[in-house]
């Protein structure tokens, strides 16, 4: 199943041209207005929200903010979207807690690359100097259990012992198949 981006941007054409070439990679879903973002975010959970900054009555910023602040939308990435790509505009939109920032319009031959890679950055994976040992640190929670999913699937796969330390039972991540 494909994951959901939320595209919130005032101008339906830029949605229009955004979903034909997104659509390969994610479902799209989207917003028109800024004052209805949390609804819809809260409402669809999505992987990943591509924020226009530049917007009417409730700017990408302040959008950004009630995000941050919202407990059900607090820890879904947010990538901002603008035809300002000043430093200023890309400060303001990072300390604000955004992953990433396109500067319109975009490349769209590398635009869910490019989407990718921001969700991609998120997830920090370290690694001791020997690479016996290994921590992954997740953007949020949702992000933490699809890593230790695919993390398990591949190691059975390849039939490798594996031991998991957490606080959750394992019926949390794993349905009994048998």
């Amino acid at each position: 199943m494909k994951p959901i981006l939320l595209i919130i941007d005032d101008d339906e054409d830029i949605i229009n041209l955004l979903t034909v070439n997104l659509k390969k990679d994610f479902q799209i879903t989207s917003e028109l207005h800024g004052s209805n973002a949390i609804k819809a975010a809260s409402a669809l959970r999505p992987k990943v929200i591509l924020l226009d900054l530049h917007m009417p009555n409730v700017d990408g910023y302040e959008v950004l903010m009630q995000f941050r602040k919202h407990p059900a939308t607090s820890n879904i990435p947010v990538i901002c979207s603008s035809a300002d790509s000043s430093s200023e505009a890309r400060d303001r939109a990072y300390a604000l807690g955004a992953i990433g920032f396109l500067k319109k319009p975009p490349n769209f031959k590398m635009l869910a690359h490019d989407i990718h890679g921001f969700l991609n950055s998120i997830n920090t994976r370290l690694d001791s100097f020997d690479n016996k040992v290994n921590f992954t640190v997740a953007f949020n929670e949702d992000e933490k259990n699809a890593l230790i999913i695919n993390e398990v699937n591949n190691l059975q796969e390849k039939t490798q012992k594996t031991i998991i330390l957490s606080w959750k039972e394992g019926s949390d991540f794993f349905r009994d198949t048998n």
